[in-house]
């Protein structure tokens, strides 16, 4: 009887402790990508774009 309630025991500790030990940690914060600056020079190289355009256009 002391047997099979220490194998028990036995049993439930090796798994609180084998998934304490194998568990993952929380993932890394994501990388915050500057978006809003790609947009701003998408644009202002698009102006300047069509800005020389039109100037060569005029010569």
């Amino acid at each position: 009887m002391v047997n099979k309630y220490f194998k028990v025991i036995l049993f439930i500790a090796f798994f609180v402790v084998a998934t304490n030990m194998y568990a993952q940690g929380p993932p890394p914060p994501p990388i915050a990508t500057p978006i809003g600056n790609g947009i701003i020079y998408l644009v202002i190289s698009a102006v300047a774009f069509g800005v020389k355009k039109i100037w060569d256009k005029d010569k």
